[in-house]
């Protein structure tokens, strides 16, 4: 069709070969993005796609579904999306929306509303590994050693109803998390260090902590009006973007 796919995730696994999903599936470009083609595996269950990751050009996660009980899908595949493999998970009202690995056949993680899921397989197989709190959308994950950090929307599993939003952050491997409510719906996290983070969301919220999440200040002079982000990245402890009704970067 001519209408455009909302994406929400995107991932070069080399500078030619890249993915991206959404709602309506996944995409791949093997030449740097200027030609795409829907590689989306078979969905009877109708779930909906979210995010997705690729450890080589050819295996990767795609996830969906878990709101609605149809189950979270955990989509995987070895040859670059021609065929895929999925595994079902049974938690209730928690919506899949981010995943990483780490290698092809080791540790990943993923997120769903309320939840982090582990997998010791590159994939295959997934567990239910740590809540993080009340089961809300909760849009990202973000791990380095033993510090998760994740943003949540909303109050239930996909991210409706009033404003709230949380950032939850946990410095003992998902064991105990401490959350801290915005007032505002959050979308995206990022990790500097085991203790440093950054945590965006709507209207102009930029949350910074460096104390494992105990404290947090909205750094968010320079944000314009009344304008929501959905994701930031740094590539090191001071120079970084931030994304969403405008594009931002740090001075």
């Amino acid at each position: 069709s001519s209408l455009s796919p909302m994406l929400e995730s995107i991932h070069f696994a080399t500078p030619l070969v890249g993915y991206t999903s959404g709602p309506d599936g996944i995409f791949k470009t093997t030449n740097g993005g200027s030609i795409w083609r829907n590689v989306t595996p078979p969905n009877p269950r109708n779930r909906q796609f979210w995010g997705c990751y690729f450890v080589t050009p050819d295996i990767g996660m795609l996830v969906a579904g878990g709101c609605n009980s149809d189950g979270q899908g955990f989509f995987r595949t070895t040859d670059g999306g021609a065929t895929w493999t999925e595994f079902s998970g049974f938690a209730g009202a928690s919506g899949m929306s981010d995943v990483m690995l780490y290698s092809r056949d080791g540790i990943g993680y993923a997120s769903s509303s309320g939840w982090i899921w582990k997998t010791l397989d590159g994939g295959v197989t997934w567990n239910q590994f740590s809540q993080t709190g009340a089961l809300y959308w909760q849009e990202e994950i973000t791990n380095l050693g033993s510090s998760f950090f994740v943003p949540t929307s909303g109050n239930d599993c996909s991210g409706t109803g009033t404003n709230d939003g949380s950032l939850r952050f946990s410095t003992d491997n998902g064991t105990t998390w401490r959350r801290y409510n915005t007032g505002e719906p959050m979308f995206g996290s990022f990790l500097i260090n085991s203790q440093t983070g950054w945590g965006v969301g709507s209207n102009r919220s930029v949350y910074y902590t460096d104390d494992g999440g105990m404290t947090w200040e909205n750094r968010n002079c320079g944000i314009e009006g009344d304008d929501d982000l959905d994701d930031v990245y740094f590539i090191n402890d001071s120079i970084g973007w931030t994304v969403g009704d405008g594009l931002y970067h740090t001075n």
